[in-house]
C-alpha cells in the first residue's frame, strides 16, 4: 500500500477526525468477522487510511496524537450503563483544539434529565443572559440531535456577526459530534431521551474562517464527549502531569520546589 492518494492532515484536528473514521470502521470489520479484540490498531488504521504505518506513526508524532487515548475503552455503552445503574449520570468533559483565532475550546457536562445536569439545562434555557443567550444545537433548523444539547457561547455575542458564528458553523458542530457521537457509541443509544448535554463553547471575535471554526469545534465537542464518558483525566494521569505541565496562555512553567525552603 503506497497511501499515494493519501494527502498528509493539514492539522492535529484534522488527523484527529481521519483517524475516529477509520478506526470506525476497523472496529466495524472486526465486529463482523467477530475478531476477539474489538479495539483499533494503528497497523490496522493505516491498512484502512491506504497508508504505511510508519507513515501513521510520523503524523501522531508530528501533531503529539496519543493514539491509545482515541481509543481507549472505545466501545464505552457498557462501562457507562453501570455508572448510570448506581444513580444519576453526571460527567463532565473538556477539549481544547485548534490554533489562532479559530481555536476551539469545549467544556460540557453530560447527565440525566432529572438530576444536576437536567437542572442546568432547564436554567440556561429560561434565564437568558445578554450576549450569552444559549441555544439548542441542531444539525439543520427543525432537526436537533439527541441527547437535546443546549449551546452557550463563553464569549460575549456583541452583534451579528458574532451571532453568525454562533448560530452557523458552531451550532452545526457540536449537534453534529453529538450525533456522531451516538452513532458511533460514544454515547449509549438507550440513553438519548433520558440524557441532556449542555455544551459552552469559545468562539473568538476576530475568528472568520467557518470551515475551521466547524472542524475545530466538531473535533473538539467529540473529543470533550469521549473524555465525559471515559471520566479523564485518571487519577494518575492528573497527579503525574500537574508539575510537568505549562499551561499555554499563562506562557511560563512553575517549577515544583519538591524540598520548599518555607517547609523545612
Amino acid at each position: 500500500m503506497s497511501g499515494i492518494n493519501r494527502k498528509k492532515p493539514e492539522s492535529r484536528e484534522e488527523l484527529i477526525t481521519i483517524i475516529l473514521d477509520a478506526g470506525k470502521k476497523e472496529l466495524d470489520d472486526k465486529k463482523f468477522k467477530k475478531a476477539k479484540s474489538l479495539k483499533p490498531t494503528i497497523s490496522g488504521t493505516a491498512k484502512i487510511l491506504d497508508i504505511h504505518r510508519d507513515t501513521l506513526y510520523t503524523w501522531l508524532r508530528e501533531f503529539d496524537v496519543d493514539f491509545k487515548e482515541l481509543f481507549t475503552d472505545i466501545n464505552i455503552s457498557s462501562k457507562i450503563k453501570s455508572v448510570a445503574e448506581n444513580g444519576r449520570a453526571y460527567l463532565i468533559g473538556e477539549a481544547l483544539l485548534g490554533a489562532g483565532n479559530e481555536l476551539a475550546h469545549v467544556d460540557l457536562l453530560i447527565g440525566d434529565k432529572d438530576g444536576p445536569v437536567g437542572k442546568a439545562f432547564a436554567n440556561g434555557f429560561s434565564n437568558l443572559s445578554a450576549g450569552h443567550t444559549p441555544l439548542l444545537a441542531v444539525i439543520r433548523p427543525n432537526l436537533p440531535p439527541k441527547p437535546h444539547t443546549l449551546l452557550v457561547p463563553k464569549v460575549t455575542v456583541k452583534n451579528m456577526k458574532d451571532a453568525g458564528k454562533i448560530f452557523g458553523p458552531a451550532q452545526a458542530a457540536v449537534a453534529k459530534a453529538v450525533a456522531d457521537s451516538v452513532e458511533e457509541g460514544i454515547i449509549p443509544k438507550d440513553k438519548v431521551d433520558e440524557w441532556v448535554i449542555v455544551c459552552s463553547v469559545f468562539i473568538h471575535p476576530q475568528a472568520n474562517d467557518y470551515h475551521r471554526i466547524f472542524q475545530n469545534n466538531y473535533s473538539a465537542t467529540k473529543l470533550a464527549l469521549t473524555r465525559a464518558m471515559k471520566k479523564y483525566p485518571s487519577l494518575e494521569k492528573m497527579l503525574y502531569d500537574k508539575d510537568r505541565a505549562k499551561h499555554p496562555i499563562m506562557g511560563f512553567k512553575v517549577p515544583r520546589l519538591w524540598r520548599p525552603p518555607y517547609l523545612q
